[in-house]
């Protein structure tokens, strides 16, 4: 018997100084795979590692054994060594593993309610799972489910109207500390996903600003800042790694959000090359792992943010929102039914399997032994005449009795009748 378990830790079980030693970044994701596929009782996995939670859906023929293997893979992916092992606190079983998917594709179980890119990552990893072939059937059809409800919710409710994603709400937290982000010196860190939005969002909203982009790939910070230049509002220019505790001594605002496994802003080089002065600045770290020295929270003059502080932004979109999460909760519950319905119909899958395959061994058995009454011989003619009779006739029998076990709901109701036919036709002692 397979067992759907997950395992892993998220902003709800972890802070992030935490979450960061279990991060595995997306050029990893493909060997982390390939090693989760040599546990011995893991049938199939995927693996979501984001900035809110590193997760693993796997599919292990035994429960014990599987959470044991995924406790190995986490032990061995922590970035850190030391005494003291972490292992992930995180564990779910069955159905509950399903329903909490739905929740994250939904939007319900991120930092910021609603934010929108987890779609995008939950769809990444399935696809690199499919392509490592460690996703079978059970996890491609849940996670396709997960990815129907997500798309659901944002197009039947108004859950991702408003600060929807990490960086929205960098900049709203940016906002709150600067008073204004107008005729300011802003510094971002970064050429991706979150550092494009971020962009974005500031180009269109303030007025009178410069902006610097930093990449340790200058042309893909050459390449952003291109895209971007005809803002007419602000100056909006890139620079190279090399410049960055310079420019990082001139900033009002620094944001980073890159892909780097270790600190680009450190504590001692900050205060040494940054010309640091009374003047606030506001530094927001929304990479996992952290990228600035988490130290420079003790300066005075520095005002130095995670992801895990968006939580003040997180609790008053939950209070003005709570209409809105019934609805989604609705439209995850039709999601589960769902999916209970479709574990059901794969529960008798094997019994009309073998029930298929007995009738037609005996099928084929009786077809050969039909002589034909003129020549009192099995010719060619006669036998494939009646080999499509009695295979129509095969399939005409099962077909009420087949129909009638799909539409059974219940799984008391369904294993006694799948039983009984196991037992009236002998099924558990063929073919083995």
């Amino acid at each position: 018997m397979s067992n759907l378990i997950v395992s892993g830790l998220n902003h709800h079980t972890s802070p992030i100084s935490i979450r960061e030693q279990f991060s595995i970044p997306k050029s990893c994701v493909s060997h982390a795979l390939d090693s989760l596929r040599q546990s011995p009782s893991i049938q199939e996995a995927i693996l979501l590692s984001t900035c809110n939670r590193t997760e693993v859906y796997a599919l292990t023929s035994n429960i014990q054994t599987g959470f044991s293997d995924l406790n190995n893979f986490f032990s061995m992916v922590q970035s850190v060594s030391g005494h003291d092992v972490l292992e992930p606190e995180f564990r779910l079983l069955r159905e509950d593993v399903v329903l909490h998917l739905l929740r994250v594709a939904s939007g319900l179980d991120s930092i910021v309610l609603g934010e929108s890119q987890i779609m995008a990552q939950i769809k990444e990893a399935h696809q690199t799972a499919l392509v490592a072939k460690v996703c079978g059937r059970n996890l491609d059809y849940i996670f396709k489910l997960a990815l129907e409800c997500g798309k659901q919710v944002r197009t039947c409710t108004n859950l991702s109207k408003g600060s929807v994603s990490v960086s929205s709400v960098a900049i709203d937290m940016a906002k709150e500390r600067l008073s204004s982000l107008n005729n300011k010196t802003i510094l971002i860190v970064g050429a991706g996903t979150m550092a494009r939005s971020c962009l974005k969002i500031l180009s269109s909203n303030i007025t009178n600003s410069t902006i610097y982009i930093i990449n340790r790939n200058i042309d893909a910070a050459n390449k952003l800042a291109k895209g971007f230049k005809n803002q007419e509002n602000n100056n909006i220019y890139s620079a190279s790694l090399e410049e960055l505790y310079n420019l990082a001594g001139e900033a009002d605002l620094i944001i980073v959000a890159t892909g780097s496994t270790s600190y680009l802003i450190d504590h001692d080089k900050f205060v040494d090359k940054g010309k640091l002065s009374n003047r606030r600045q506001v530094l927001i770290d929304i990479s996992v792992p952290r990228n600035i020295d988490p130290r420079l929270s003790n300066l005075e003059s520095i005002d130095l943010l995670s992801v895990d502080d968006l939580v003040s932004i997180v609790e008053r979109n939950l209070s003005n929102r709570e209409e809105l999460i019934n609805q989604v909760e609705n439209i995850i519950a039709e999601y589960l039914d769902e999916y209970t319905n479709w574990q059901l119909t794969n529960s008798i899958i094997p019994t009309i399997t073998k029930l298929k395959l007995k009738l037609e061994e005996k099928r084929i058995n009786e077809v050969k032994k039909v002589k034909c009454p003129v020549v009192n011989e099995i010719t060619d003619e006669n036998y494939n005449l009646n080999d499509q009779v009695t295979k129509s006739l095969i399939n005409t029998i099962l077909h009420e009795p087949i129909s009638h076990l799909k539409s059974i709901t219940s799984k008391d109701s369904l294993l006694k009748e799948t039983t009984v036919l196991s037992r009236l036709f002998s099924l558990d002692s063929h073919n083995k």
